[in-house]
């Protein structure tokens, strides 16, 4: 399934050519919508306006945008539709319009002096926002990216002692210094997600290599376990309590995705797990964090080239 945008007036003639088998799917935004996600999500428009290019995109490619696809078109067929509902809708979905690849904010209309800045900038995502920032002040960059600002969320001494009690809770005991606490995530969005199988294949390896191993779960969104509630599972919607109870587990592993840059964040050692060849752009960039293409691989062939990472734990 492709998706293709572009930039219309909603009188304007189309005229385009689809296989027998295309199934379309055309959605018109006010342009005013655009210029509100702009403003939301702190990105600078156009002073001509916005316009997309015709950029083709794989939706097996674009993280969770065919379930929100498919999610406007069962409440826009609903009999109990509610504007309100529809309106959040077209508001996320002028956000990931805007976010697609090809269509970066950095560089759309930017300017040859803007282009030719970000050329140089370091090659970590993380790293833009502060390139760009730095660029704007004028001010000098580091010559090692190691030498740029690792992330961190800040978590104070009340937030910390929370998270420790809630570990101590999930374990139902104070851990000892014989064992590890490992935080799984075993979600992603995608073509990153491993399925449930692989991850409890993979823990299989790891206990068996690494008996002195105890794990915990953190849930996703839906706060169903992907282990079969083998452990202890942890559920949150608060960021903050999140990354409180994983900065005192000794380390975390997951594939790709936002709770592993949290991790990263909160300064627990991070293992990423990468369907991707995208190590270099995304992959975790704490001191202590290593990441593994694991394309490929077997569960068990990932848990022996994980054994540096977990040996390297503190104890």
């Amino acid at each position: 399934s492709l998706l293709q945008k572009g930039s219309r007036q909603f009188d304007d003639p189309v005229d385009l050519t689809y296989s027998d088998d295309c199934e379309k799917l055309i959605v018109k935004l006010p342009a005013s919508f655009l210029e509100k996600a702009c403003s939301e999500n702190q990105w600078q428009a156009p002073a001509e306006g916005i316009r997309f290019g015709s950029n083709r995109h794989a939706l097996s490619e674009l993280d969770g945008f065919g379930s929100l696809l498919g999610l406007i078109c069962q409440e826009a067929g609903s009999e109990q539709s509610i504007p309100q509902i529809q309106e959040q809708y077209s508001r996320i979905i002028a956000s990931k319009l805007l976010g697609l690849p090809g269509s970066k904010r950095e560089l759309r209309e930017g300017g040859s002096a803007w282009k030719t800045a970000l050329a140089h900038a370091p090659g970590h995502f993380s790293l833009d926002g502060v390139y760009a920032l730095r660029c704007a002040m004028g001010l000098p960059f580091p010559d090692q990216e190691e030498s740029w600002p690792p992330l961190r969320i800040h978590l104070g001494a009340e937030q910390r002692a929370s998270g420790r009690a809630l570990l101590l809770d999930l374990l139902g005991h104070e851990p000892d210094g014989n064992h590890r606490v490992i935080a799984l995530f075993p979600n992603a969005t995608g073509s990153k997600r491993l399925c449930s199988e692989w991850w409890l294949a993979l823990v299989d390896a790891l206990t068996t290599a690494h008996p002195e191993l105890r794990f915990i779960e953190m849930l996703p969104a839906h706060g169903q376990s992907q282990l079969q509630s083998r452990f202890p599972a942890f559920y949150s919607s608060n960021v903050r309590r999140m990354a409180a109870v994983l900065a005192q587990c000794d380390g975390y592993v997951s594939a790709d995705c936002g709770v592993m840059h949290l991790a990263c964040a909160a300064g627990v050692p991070t293992l990423g797990l990468f369907t991707r060849d995208n190590l270099t752009r995304y992959r975790p960039r704490g001191q202590h964090d290593e990441a593994l293409c694991v394309a490929g691989l077997t569960p068990a062939e990932v848990a022996a080239a994980a054994a540096p990472f977990l040996h390297a734990l503190r104890r």
